[in-house]
């Protein structure tokens, strides 16, 4: 059991919430909850996990690497795969975290740029984003230009709050420089 579960004990004010994201995932969780809570203050601990649980199975987060090399030093792509696909076809694998567990899902290629204008558009369908607000992420060395192009894309699509973060350890780890990575709700 953990310290934070423990320390909860006996007091039926506390609760502990597994929100299966990292990330701009977990952020994006965590800030509607406390909009939710904000209008809804007369709401008592259960009534608020209940909320909380429906965010989380709503919840969707993924992320694109520039190049391969984060990916590859970390044991989550083949040598062939770094080589053939991160050298000869310039592919930028989507990575989406779903129940909790980072999965390589559909592989982008070319420009980073149009990956990520690619990977907005269809990401957002697939999974039917609602388009109340969108969080983006970037990593070091991520260019004006690419940000422009993803807020571009996201405007287009209708989305009317577009809020940016940089990435720090967990993105950066995977993905490295360059890295882009986008958080959302499912309407579903």
């Amino acid at each position: 059991m953990s310290k934070i579960i423990l320390a909860a004990e006996g007091r039926d004010y506390v609760t502990s919430i597994d929100t299966k994201q990292v990330s701009i995932g977990q952020a994006n969780i965590v800030l509607a909850m406390a909009r939710f809570l904000r209008e809804n203050p007369e709401l008592t601990v259960r009534e608020a996990a209940a909320k909380a649980g429906e965010l989380i199975r709503a919840a969707r987060f993924c992320f694109i690497p520039d190049k391969l090399e984060y990916l590859h030093a970390g044991g989550r792509i083949s040598n062939a795969a770094y080589f053939l696909g991160g050298r000869l076809l310039r592919l930028h694998p989507c990575v989406d975290l779903q129940d909790g567990k980072l999965i390589a899902t559909k592989k982008y290629r070319g420009r980073l740029e149009n990956a990520i204008r690619t990977l907005i558009a269809e990401y957002s369908k697939l999974h039917d984003l609602r388009r109340d607000s969108l969080m983006l992420l970037y990593t070091v060395g991520f260019s004006d230009r690419l940000k422009q192009a993803a807020e571009e894309t996201a405007k287009g699509l209708g989305f009317r709050q577009i809020s940016w973060t940089k990435a720090h350890g967990v993105i950066t780890t995977h993905g490295g420089p360059n890295a882009f990575a986008m958080a959302g709700f499912s309407s579903r």
